[in-house]
């Protein structure tokens, strides 16, 4: 009788092996997930400490120019590159000009796409602002529907992403807890 030499794997070990790379997928598949969230997360209060820093910088100017601002707490909110500025477009510093909040939120809009052109253009940001000039929170998305908002000074942490708000939910939300 001829011995026969058979060389593969038999029906079990392809199905053991096959049962351990789905236990390993199980647990490495949301890991990837939370670390991919926890990034954007990063990223997303990074530009808010950003939007953070140059209205504090427009804002600052505008009080020792003297500018007055309404008496309640203002919001501020826009797209970067919305105005379309050309290539190192000049910043409105113009602040005698300023009499209205509808100037005052226009100027601040225009110098605020122009200081944050570099960030991605489909991005919105948000400024809380005091009656006294002072910046409260900003807040910042890639889009308005995203739910990976970042803040600052109140950075957000990944166990707000399952709040399930977006920036305007966020907005509406601010000071009310």
């Amino acid at each position: 009788m001829k011995e026969r030499l058979l060389k593969g794997f038999t029906i079990i070990e392809l199905i053991v092996v096959m049962a351990i790379i789905g236990i390993m997928m199980a647990i490495l598949i949301p890991n990837l997930i939370s670390y991919i969230n926890e990034s954007r997360l990063a990223v997303a209060n990074v530009n808010a400490n950003t939007v953070y820093k140059c209205a504090s910088n427009w804002l600052t100017k505008a009080q020792i120019a003297g500018v007055p601002f309404p008496e309640s707490t203002r919001l501020f909110a826009g797209t970067p590159c919305s105005v379309g500025y050309p290539e190192g477009g000049s910043v409105n510093e113009n602040f005698a000009e300023m009499d209205t909040p509808e100037e005052i939120n226009a100027a601040f809009r225009a110098s605020m796409d122009t200081l944050l052109q570099d960030l991605e253009d489909s991005s919105c940001f948000c400024v809380m602002v005091d009656n006294s000039g002072n910046v409260l929170q900003t807040f910042w998305s890639t889009d308005v529907e995203n739910r990976v908002v970042g803040g600052f000074p109140n950075t957000r942490t990944t166990s707000e992403l399952g709040e399930d708000k977006n920036l305007p939910a966020l907005v509406s939300s601010f000071g009310q807890g």
